[in-house]
């Protein structure tokens, strides 16, 4: 038997960044001089380091501000002031849905002058009270996957998530899914949002595409006081982010293999048969990259899946005495 599974294909197209997106990061943070006073009307620009895009934004009267809806990366926070040296920090990584809090302190001097930190990773989030697991893309592709290489299995890493009846995570064509329990509620209560858009089916709660391993960034499971932007299910929110487009280029490709020659034999099959023969390629490969610098980046995805198997079975079928009309002769006789 021979069974051919279309691939699948995203293409995604960034131009600019898309308010209201819930794997969307924000940055927000206070302004204040030497002696810890606000500092308001400053600018501040923020820039994505492999995209070049700025955004900006003032501070209000107590020296705070906010800027919302920044794709997944590595940013920079420059601030500038009359009065003060120029102030960045640098090296700010924004993961799925994370609010990161970029408090800085300006030094008397001229515009003209410039200083430049390094961003220290914050152990603790205080701008945020969700309980949640973030899965990096680190963890995406080096933790063993079993089985149909659904990435979705990682949602187990999670707080509160237990394997639950196999029905809530199922990719149409690349095999059976399996279900996510958050906190004891049923596999169908939670929801499941891809780049903004959700991938859960209202109708059986089953998610009917999915990208490959190696296209997704990163993706989190909120499972407890998740935003108001969230909770169109009372189970667990799991976000995931497709790896975004720079102006540089970066791909993949991959290809698994599975055949008869590698397996063992069946343990019901007769000795002196040969095995079933078994052919499975699951193959595909990621791209990304830039259309115009600095403006508009694409991420391409194909995943295909091969497979070509021989199943063993009993059946019982008519005998040319049956097939005039002759029902005496019994279809089996046992030895």
């Amino acid at each position: 038997m021979s069974r051919r599974i279309p691939g699948l294909l995203i293409l995604l197209l960034a131009a600019l960044p898309i308010s209201a997106q819930v794997e969307q990061a924000t940055i927000v943070g206070t302004v204040t001089d030497n002696s810890g006073a606000s500092v308001g009307g400053a600018a501040v620009t923020v820039r994505n380091t492999g995209t070049g895009e700025r955004r900006t934004t003032k501070t209000d009267d107590h020296g705070n501000y906010q800027v919302q809806a920044l794709n997944i990366g590595t940013y920079e926070v420059s601030v500038e002031q009359s009065g003060f040296s120029k102030q960045t920090v640098s090296g700010i990584g924004l993961i799925v849905n994370q609010v990161a809090r970029v408090d800085v302190t300006l030094q008397v001097g001229q515009m003209t002058q410039q200083v430049t930190v390094s961003a220290n990773a914050v152990a603790v989030q205080t701008d945020d009270a969700t309980i949640s697991q973030l899965v990096s893309s680190e963890a995406i592709t080096e933790l063993p996957i079993p089985a149909n290489r659904n990435l979705f299995r990682l949602t187990l890493m999670g707080p509160g998530m237990s394997p639950g009846a196999p029905s809530s995570v199922t990719t149409s064509g690349f095999g059976p899914g399996f279900g996510i329990a958050a906190y004891g509620q049923k596999v169908q209560d939670n929801w499941i949002i891809l780049d903004g858009a959700p991938l859960k089916t209202v109708m059986h709660g089953e998610v009917r595409m999915r990208p490959s391993v190696e296209a997704l960034a990163e993706f989190r499971v909120e499972a407890a006081f998740y935003n108001a932007d969230l909770g169109t299910q009372s189970g667990a929110q799991i976000i995931s982010a497709i790896r975004p487009g720079t102006n540089d280029f970066h791909g993949t490709l991959f290809e698994f293999l599975r055949n008869d020659i590698l397996d063992a034999k069946n343990f019901f099959e007769s000795p002196t048969i040969p095995k079933q023969p078994l052919h499975r390629n699951n193959f595909g490969g990621v791209l990304s990259g830039r259309i115009i610098r600095n403006k508009l980046f694409f991420t391409t995805n194909y995943e295909g899946y091969i497979e070509r198997t021989s199943n063993q079975a009993f059946a019982v079928y008519p005998t040319d005495s049956m097939k005039t009309g002759d029902l005496n002769v019994p279809a089996y006789k046992p030895e």
